[in-house]
């Protein structure tokens, strides 16, 4: 279940990179300093964490009926966001006001995300102060997120092709969601209960090996709509 919880984590991630990439880069600084400063905010409470109690609150039912729940809205949300960007059939004022609403949501699940890596690296370097640790990695997010941001935005310049990847990614988080509740009482029907763990990483590898089909075969398309 760890695993299924770390790619979770990395679609989580991929998700807030691909969504702020659409940003301008002032914004994304502004992210890249909001998530700091949750740091210097939470911190004093993470210290108290330790990881059994951080493996009993994942293992926890409730709370991952919730967790699932969440991911699921958020997805939804940029799956909305996606498919504004593309729509063509609301009248101007409508289609600026919720598009200016999903576009400046940048996801809240990026938060947690960020405490629980913060809470792995504090278990990870036992060596150093708890606060000389937490001005580190609030260091590190400020430029992480602009950074990451603005490469996506310079090696896929493409809008329509970050769009796609966006929205099969949310689609996967969903689908990871559920997976990530087959022990128990789930939220939703799961029909991949007896699905091992194999068998979701071998998805996951189909699915990114289709968007690289579809970059490519929209480069092919646009060198001969060239010619």
């Amino acid at each position: 279940m760890s695993a299924i919880l770390q790619i979770v984590i990395l679609f989580i991630c991929m998700n807030t990179i691909l969504k702020v990439s659409f940003w301008d880069t002032k914004y994304t600084l502004l992210l890249g300093f909001s998530t700091a400063l949750f740091i210097t905010f939470i911190y004093p409470y993470s210290i108290e964490q330790s990881q059994v109690s951080v493996r009993a609150l994942l293992k926890n039912q409730e709370i991952k009926n919730d967790i699932v729940v969440l991911l699921t809205i958020e997805s939804l949300v940029f799956m909305g966001f996606c498919f504004v960007k593309y729509s063509k059939i609301y009248g101007h004022q409508y289609r600026h006001v919720v598009y200016k609403m999903l576009n400046t949501y940048p996801g809240v699940l990026i938060f947690p995300v960020i405490f629980y890596l913060f809470m792995q690296t504090i278990f990870s370097v036992p060596g150093l102060e708890f606060r000389q640790t937490a001005i580190l990695f609030a260091f590190i997010l400020i430029f992480v997120i602009p950074l990451s941001a603005f490469v996506v935005k310079k090696l896929f310049k493409d809008e329509d092709f970050r769009l796609e990847v966006l929205l099969i990614t949310n689609i996967t988080v969903i689908v990871l969601g559920l997976i990530f509740t087959t022990d128990g009482t789930l939220v939703y029907k799961n029909i991949m209960h007896n699905a091992p763990l194999t068998h979701t990483l071998i998805g996951v590898l189909i699915l990114i090996s289709i968007i690289c089909m579809g970059f490519f075969w929209d480069k092919i398309l646009e060198s001969f709509k060239n010619r």
